[in-house]
């Protein structure tokens, strides 16, 4: 007689579900952030402040932000779900480049329960 047996470790706590998350960039109005960089000249310091309004770029939904970095002043930022997208645009040698760029992903469990 052959007997076979396979087990997995359980793991009794529950793995917490991600949900919405903006607590990486709180979008109510009048929140600031004060952000220092090498990549930017003299000190290196810059400001983002929500400004509680909104703008709709391709159908998304974007809060604006202001920042004393960006060319134009204004930054848009969208949060959907558990991610954070920002959306800009850059103009060099006469072409405009538009791009949402992921900027934050909360990790999701999908393939814990595997």
């Amino acid at each position: 007689m052959l007997f076979n047996a396979c087990t997995k470790d359980f793991d009794p706590a529950p793995t917490p579900t991600p949900t919405a998350n903006t607590s990486y960039q709180p979008l109510t109005k009048g929140s600031t952030w004060k952000y220092k960089t090498s990549a930017l000249p003299g000190n290196g310091e810059y400001t983002i402040t929500a400004t509680g309004n909104t703008k709709v770029i391709n159908g998304k939904t974007y809060q604006i932000l202001t920042s004393t970095a960006a060319q134009s002043g204004e930054i848009y930022i969208r949060v959907d779900g558990e991610n954070v997208y920002e959306y800009g645009e850059q103009t060099s040698a006469g072409v405009t480049i538009k791009i949402e760029n992921l900027s934050i992903k909360t990790s999701s469990c999908d393939q814990c329960n595997m």
